[in-house]
């Protein structure tokens, strides 16, 4: 530190900024998981498998997230090197997961389906990264990856939706039930996934 001080104040200022930057990109830049639910309080909420984003194939020169090139610019590495798959995570961590989505989706009022995205920092911490209470329908989103992970179709994912929509709005209607409610038909899933191209 002396050495340092014969060189004036701003030299222990920089090395302060840049160890606070180092922290505080190892604390964000670490594991991506997300949760998917379908449902409603007090009809029944379902948990879908948790999604874990994988960045490894990732240049090591670019930030480790989901940025706009990612769902729109097949020429992107953040479109080609990007993959998920379920969460290998102990049982505990992901009830945590689960039990603060499912806390999140009824204090922000979610309905039918919603999405939380989350990080874990480098001693485990996790933080909310977004509550997302409209993803994207899109049958290459990370919601039907999720599905897929429980061996669940696109369009059986969309009738799920669909039908915890028709249960809430009938509850509303005493003494309608589900059936009577008009049916909406999901359009079928394209017949070839995007598949990225390194």
């Amino acid at each position: 530190i002396a050495a340092r001080a014969d060189a004036g104040d701003q030299a222990p200022r920089e090395d302060l900024w840049a160890a606070k930057t180092e922290a505080n990109r190892a604390a964000i830049w670490a594991v991506e998981r997300a949760v998917g639910l379908i449902g409603n309080p007090g009809l029944g909420i379902q948990a879908l498998p948790v999604l874990e984003v994988d960045y490894r194939r990732l240049p090591d020169d670019l930030p480790q997230i989901l940025a706009y090139e990612s769902k729109w610019d097949p020429k992107s590495p953040y479109w080609s090197d990007i993959r998920y798959h379920e969460a290998r995570i102990e049982e505990d961590a992901r009830r945590q997961l689960v039990d603060m989505s499912i806390l999140l989706f009824e204090r922000l009022g979610c309905r039918d389906y919603a999405r939380f995205d989350f990080r874990a920092d480098a001693h485990g911490q996790i933080k909310l990264l977004e509550a997302n209470p409209n993803p994207g329908w899109c049958w290459d989103g990370k919601l039907n990856i999720m599905a897929g992970f429980a061996g669940i179709r696109y369009a059986e994912l969309l009738r799920q939706i669909i039908d915890a929509a028709q249960a809430r709005i009938a509850e509303k209607r005493v003494g309608q039930s589900p059936a009577q409610l008009p049916v909406v038909v999901p359009m079928p899933a394209p017949q070839q996934p995007r598949v990225a191209t390194a």
